[in-house]
């Protein structure tokens, strides 16, 4: 009966010892009454439903709020569940999240996460290695997919592209070293400044770099060329 109810989210039921063949059944689970309404005596039995802990994320169906309440931020919208106004799913951690956009200030990696392969650098969400902003979508995208590349670059400290160098300049400094990217005679997509002063361009992104030749390393500033995506 409880399971078979159409009427109502069945949660839990009691049966009466004393009233016989009497069912009693609840849309509210035990912690939901007030505590002056649940109370242990001997002339009932409690069936308490178990709970299936699937994952409960944008779309799953639902009949009332409490079954999208597994989701952070989350409703019951025409019998799906959908994330609160002024949030969206974040997939990675599955939470409906506050946005926060590309370029906002920021303590924590956690504090980006409504910005897809976004991170915190030096205090502003930013795109991960080899993502560049798009506006229109309002996410990080893949550079591997950029056809067309501007002349604006980000920074990123301590990160290198090794081995795929196609040209080096000495004497250098990031404005240099930007410029000899965009300048370049052979397409440059990133270029890399050594503490020695010391450019290498790039025909590669941070994906595209094959191996372990993309890393982390104190002596480097990894300059990212940004993604034109219109």
């Amino acid at each position: 009966m409880c399971v078979g109810s159409t009427t109502i989210t069945c949660k839990n039921f009691e049966v009466s010892s004393l009233i016989i063949l009497t069912c009693y059944m609840h849309q509210t689970t035990w912690f939901e009454f007030p505590t002056s309404v649940h109370s242990h005596g001997a002339a009932y039995n409690h069936y308490q439903r178990n709970c299936d802990w699937k994952t409960v994320t944008v779309g799953t169906g639902c009949r009332e709020n409490v079954d999208c309440s597994p989701l952070t931020n989350a409703e019951c919208v025409a019998g799906k569940c959908a994330c609160n106004s002024g949030t969206r799913l974040v997939p990675r951690v599955n939470k409906c999240l506050t946005f926060q956009g590309y370029g906002k200030g920021c303590t924590a990696d956690s504090d980006c996460y409504s910005l897809l392969e976004a991170f915190c650098l030096s205090g502003v969400c930013t795109c991960r290695h080899g993502y560049s902003y798009s506006p229109a979508g309002q996410y990080c995208r893949a550079l591997k997919e950029c056809t067309k590349f501007k002349d604006t670059f980000t920074t990123y400290p301590d990160s290198v592209i090794l081995l795929h160098d196609v040209g080096s300049y000495i004497f250098s400094n990031p404005t240099k070293c930007k410029n000899s990217c965009i300048n370049s005679g052979i397409f440059c997509k990133s270029a890399d400044l050594s503490v020695l002063a010391v450019c290498f361009t790039s025909d590669v992104t941070w994906q595209e770099a094959t191996g372990e030749t993309s890393s982390f390393d104190t002596t480097y500033t990894h300059l990212q060329r940004d993604c034109d995506w219109s």
